[in-house]
């Protein structure tokens, strides 16, 4: 079984991690294609030498695009395409390709995965309605051709069921890897309450909110730190926030970080303020994984993942003093309860590891072949 994973990029980010770990871990043939940027996670794949090439010469030509992927397909014996980034272009892209293959008469088998909600933060948020329309058409048309839809909660089955209509189609949780589950550290409550966020430093992700409750808590005289990993377009409005609030012997930005596991096993708290409606939440699982109690705010599937008050705690308002307020209370538990709370998420993390994942990722592409 050979199967073409396309994706818009090969940076660092939920979806390039869970197509790394497939391709690392999968025991079928596994190529990935990205489109239009490269990064570091196509760096390592190259330099370890798995199959994985980029069509960024194409210049973002769309028909250039599907015709050398399309001839690829032939050229390799591919089985499955699979998409996983959800744009206007690659919905396009995606449909080309089908339309070339088809007129060759090639039995090519096409899935889309769908890797988070349709709302106002990540499709139709364009202030021009055509460009909304297109979105939505080609979404539409990208659907009715594929022989399976994979969503990564029910949450964003949901979303997309409110407006389309859909097909065949699974729900497939992604998976975290194995190394998240050795070796995990003991934790006591800590005097001074450490706090950790792990992602990109986007809008969507609600960081600027984070750094709102912090504020609160220092005014409240609670002890603690906050460590921010990762990169994005918001960090500098982030470092400004920080410095407004006289925040920075409190708030540190480390950067990118490969070592993701010793900077969660150093933390108390994960903090995931997203507000738009999350997928699923990939580096929730990892900070449960390693005894990390989350925070998150009440949004997609994050409640898929999160037993509120077990587990973990969700926060019902997008607010930063129901933020704050949550984060302190936590702080207050005894050791006793926080290290319940922390051994149960452990346990639902180990529901989610990349083996379950791919188990069922090969099962649904066996039954697409049939």
């Amino acid at each position: 079984m050979k199967v073409l994973h396309i994706l818009a990029a090969g940076d660092v980010g939920g979806i390039e991690v869970l197509c790394k770990n497939i391709i690392k871990n999968a025991n079928w043939d596994n190529r990935i294609c990205v489109l239009f940027k490269e990064g570091s996670i196509y760096e390592e794949l190259k330099v370890d030498g798995y199959n994985i090439f980029s069509l960024k010469d194409c210049n973002n030509k769309v028909f250039k695009i599907a015709k050398r992927l399309s001839n690829y397909c032939v050229k390799e014996k591919i089985d499955i395409v699979t998409v996983h980034h959800g744009g206007l272009t690659i919905n396009i892209i995606y449909i080309l390709i089908h339309r070339l293959l088809k007129s060759k008469k090639e039995n090519i088998k096409f899935v889309r995965y769908l890797h988070g909600s349709f709302d106002k933060y990540s499709f139709g948020n364009s202030k021009n309605k055509f460009k909304n329309y297109l979105i939505k058409y080609f979404m539409q048309k990208a659907f009715d051709i594929s022989d399976m839809l994979i969503f990564i909660s029910q949450a964003v089955k949901i979303s997309f069921e409110k407006k389309f209509k859909l097909g065949n189609n699974e729900i497939v949780y992604n998976g975290i890897d194995s190394k998240f589950f050795c070796d995990i550290k003991h934790k006591n409550k800590t005097e001074s309450l450490r706090l950790i966020y792990v992602g990109r430093l986007y809008k969507t992700k609600g960081i600027s909110i984070l750094i709102s409750a912090c504020k609160i808590l220092k005014d409240q005289k609670v002890d603690f730190k906050l460590i921010i990993v990762g990169e994005g377009e918001e960090k500098e409005n982030l470092e400004k926030q920080v410095i407004q609030y006289e925040l920075e012997e409190i708030v540190s930005f480390v950067g990118k970080q490969n070592n993701v596991i010793d900077w969660l096993d150093n933390a108390d708290i994960f903090i995931y303020p997203s507000i738009w409606e999350e997928g699923f939440g990939i580096s929730v699982v990892e900070a449960m994984s390693r005894g990390c109690i989350p925070i998150t705010f009440k949004r997609g599937g994050l409640p898929e993942i999160i037993d509120s008050g077990k587990n973990g705690f969700l926060v019902d308002k997008i607010d930063e003093k129901e933020l704050a307020q949550k984060i302190k209370e936590v702080d207050q538990l005894n050791n006793e309860k926080q290290n319940e709370v922390r051994e149960k998420a452990v346990e639902k993390a180990r529901k989610y590891t990349i083996q379950k994942t791919i188990n069922s990722l090969e099962s649904i592409y066996k039954l697409v072949l049939k």
